[in-house]
């Protein structure tokens, strides 16, 4: 989940600065969006310009997103939400991530993308075979490389290479 406030009519500078350090984390993972502010625009040109984002760095957006516009105006002091709409909302919200969250996981563990040209990888923590879930490009500092994404069925555990 990520929230974020707009500025300048977009995406904070520092939040797409984080995103784009961890590119290999990302692949094939569930995300919702809360944009959130000040304004009554309640965050929707957040959404909107992290949206292509979310694509191209691997992350799968769920349906719904959460918008929250005038801020000042949507919390009590001690932080309760004044408008049950948004508890509303945001349930549908977080039942959605999870179930996008379960489904993708399920994907990377036991799918492979091409099982006949898929390069048979050993789990380092259990040796059980596993899944080759994606393919990225990457950028390292001589030229473009191509990142396989692996996923072990047994225990979770995920690689690059």
């Amino acid at each position: 989940m990520i929230v974020a406030p707009e500025y300048n009519h977009s995406v904070p500078g520092l939040l797409k600065h984080v995103l784009d350090s961890c590119l290999n984390e990302y692949i094939h993972e569930a995300v919702g969006i809360v944009g959130v502010s000040a304004g009554r625009f309640a965050g929707v040109r957040v959404i909107q310009s992290l949206l292509p984002v979310m694509r191209e760095i691997g992350l799968v957006n769920i349906f719904w997103d959460i918008n929250i516009g005038n801020v000042g105006k949507v919390f009590a002091n001690d932080g309760r939400l004044l408008d049950d709409a948004f508890i509303r909302r945001s349930a549908k919200f977080i039942r959605e991530l999870i179930w996008m969250s379960k489904v993708l996981r399920h994907g990377r563990e036991q799918v492979t993308i091409d099982e006949e040209a898929a390069e048979v990888v050993p789990c380092p923590d259990c040796g059980a075979p596993m899944t080759h879930h994606a393919d990225k490009v990457a950028p390292s500092e001589a030229a473009e490389m191509k990142v396989a994404m692996h996923a072990c069925p047994a225990c979770g555990q995920m690689q690059s290479r």
